[in-house]
This record gives structure tokens, C-alpha cells and sequence, in this order.
């Protein structure tokens, strides 16, 4: 099973009240990643932020509580990224 970590790469919308960074899903040996816009009629995209600092906070914070270090998130992007090329 792959493991997944969440980061902020400047997906954001510009809402009335300023822009809103929304989280990416990267897994691991998959290439690319999953904005978290939302799927379906009914759902809605994951704010976390409205800076990009804040939305890299929560996906530090969300990160950790799936049990991830830093290493273990760089060692999935890094994955990621090698299978984009």
C-alpha cells in the first residue's frame, strides 16, 4: 500500500475575501498529484490557508498525525516526482 502525505503547491482560488490555498495529495511511487478541489456535486474544496505558508502548516500538522516525519514526506514527493519525468 502506498503511503500519502499532503503539501501546498500554490493550488489556491481567489475568493471575494482574498486567495485560498488548497492541500495536494502526492503518493507514493504515483506520479503527479490530487488537488483537493473536491469531487463530486456536493463536495467542496479543502481550504487550508490563506497564505501559502498556512496551507505548508496544516500539511506539516496533517502530515504528522498520519505519522509521517519530514523525511518520510520528502521520501514520497521525491517518488512522485522521479515517475513525472
Amino acid at each position: 500500500m502506498s503511503r500519502m502525505a499532503m503539501t501546498c503547491l500554490h493550488e489556491a482560488d481567489e475568493l471575494e475575501n482574498g486567495m485560498h490555498y488548497i492541500p495536494c495529495a502526492i503518493y507514493e511511487n504515483e506520479a503527479g498529484y490530487r488537488p483537493m478541489r473536491g469531487n463530486g456535486p456536493y463536495a467542496l474544496p479543502w481550504y487550508w490557508g490563506s497564505t501559502h505558508e498556512e496551507c505548508l502548516k496544516r500539511c506539516d500538522e496533517y502530515n504528522a498525525m498520519l505519522g509521517l516525519t519530514p523525511e518520510d514526506v520528502r521520501e514520497i514527493i521525491t517518488s512522485s516526482m522521479i515517475l513525472s519525468f
